[in-house]
């Protein structure tokens, strides 16, 4: 790879095509689709790891809703994603005893950035700043170990 080049949220990586367009080449799409989730879940996982121990914890609901997942967007592009799951909580209040339901994927954004004076605990953006180089590393090896299988795998085919 090229280089990268963070911007807010996104990481620009650049050479990335020419890995995929070789990738693409040796193999069919939907195994080298498979291919980059792989790499992609395998980068995310530092990530997720260290949100999870930054994670700001009252009750640990949010901690515990932290998963990473790889979707693709409408226009193709696979990217993985880190937040809160869907899941309901039954968290027993320390102050009143009573239990109340949380879902945290509605005030995870809350947490992250604040609101109305609230000054945000950003625990997501510093876990994704502090391993970039780790995902792109991860992502490169991944690609590359699968391009060596590939290669192998169309060399032996090739022989027959």
């Amino acid at each position: 790879m090229k280089g990268f080049n963070v911007e807010s949220d996104t990481i620009i990586v650049t050479g990335m095509k020419e890995a995929l367009s070789k990738l693409s080449q040796i193999s069919e799409p939907k195994a080298v689709e498979r291919r980059v989730r792989a790499a992609l879940n395998a980068a995310a996982k530092p990530v997720l790891a260290s949100a999870k121990s930054n994670a700001p914890v009252s009750t640990g609901t949010l901690k515990h809703a932290l998963k990473a997942r790889v979707a693709k967007k409408r226009n193709g592009q696979l990217s993985a994603r880190i937040g809160a799951a869907n899941q309901k909580f039954e968290v027993t209040d320390t102050k009143t005893g009573k239990k109340q339901v949380r879902n945290p994927r509605y005030y995870l954004h809350l947490v992250e950035l604040g609101n109305y004076g609230r000054k945000g605990k950003p625990f997501l953006s510093s876990a994704l700043e502090s391993n970039v180089s780790n995902c792109l590393t991860i992502i490169r090896d991944s690609l590359a170990k699968s391009l060596r299988r590939l290669e192998k795998k169309a060399r032996k085919a090739a022989a027959k």
